[in-house]
């Protein structure tokens, strides 16, 4: 018997994963922001974030491309294609 409820449960929650994985893939909130990885950038001495090579992002418009050229802070608006990466890296990397 425990060995068909542990069955039961595996099929069960794998026939629930590809259904959640598209799901999440599909619609990337501006929270979510998909590729945002704090080993990708480094703060500034002003407090805004470069990234330290070419990082391709995720947003809810589609993906786009930064560069170490770029640069994203509060005060500035930090913001691009909807996504408040300057935010978004406070809140994950310091």
């Amino acid at each position: 018997m425990k060995i068909g409820y542990a069955v039961l449960m595996a099929s069960l929650i794998l026939s629930a994963v590809p259904g959640a994985a598209q799901t999440a893939s599909t619609h990337p909130s501006a929270d979510q922001a998909s590729g945002i990885s704090c080993a990708d950038f480094r703060q500034l001495s002003n407090g805004s974030w470069t990234p330290v090579r070419t990082v391709t992002l995720v947003a809810p418009q589609g993906p786009f491309t930064v560069g170490p050229s770029d640069t994203f802070g509060i005060e500035v608006g930090g913001t691009l294609y909807n996504l408040k990466i300057a935010k978004i890296l406070n809140d994950r990397c310091r």
